[in-house]
């Protein structure tokens, strides 16, 4: 087991830490927003990272509020702050890949594309909303 030592005050690492865990906030949070409509496997695993990030971040918080002015750095936060980053990264690379698969799926009509027009010896087809069908397909009431 091997330790770091950082000569700082605890307000500067608090702060880091801070910051770390309100970006990846920020960045989970952009992602959330931006896979409501497709992906639901991509939507379950950036959730994940979300929960890991804010549960990471508190614990930072917590872990290292109880250090002296000068601290020593034991490996578990080291770890702590390695997770906290890769949590950042994997959630910011997953926003990026989701915008793509969305603008794939979101492209528009080729050239290619045919619209074909009905004939004139076709029926025309009418579209009737629910309620409309509903009311003419209830029984009718007598007086």
């Amino acid at each position: 087991m091997f330790t770091i030592t950082v000569e700082t005050d605890e307000c500067e690492l608090l702060n880091f830490a801070k910051a770390v865990a309100f970006v990846g906030l920020v960045l989970s949070t952009f992602s959330l927003l931006f896979t409501t409509q497709i992906l639901n496997l991509l939507l379950a695993i950036v959730g994940i990272f979300l929960i890991i990030n804010i549960m990471v971040g508190i614990f930072d918080l917590i872990f290292l509020a109880f250090y002296p002015k000068r601290i020593n750095i034991s490996i578990v936060s080291n770890v702590m702050l390695a997770i906290n980053i890769m949590v950042l990264f994997y959630t910011f690379f997953a926003f990026i890949v989701i915008d793509k698969i969305q603008r794939r799926l979101i492209k528009k009509p080729s050239a290619s594309t045919v619209v074909t027009q009905p004939s004139p010896s076709q029926p025309n087809i009418t579209i009737v909303n629910e309620d409309t069908l509903s009311k003419a397909s209830a029984p009718m009431e007598e007086d």
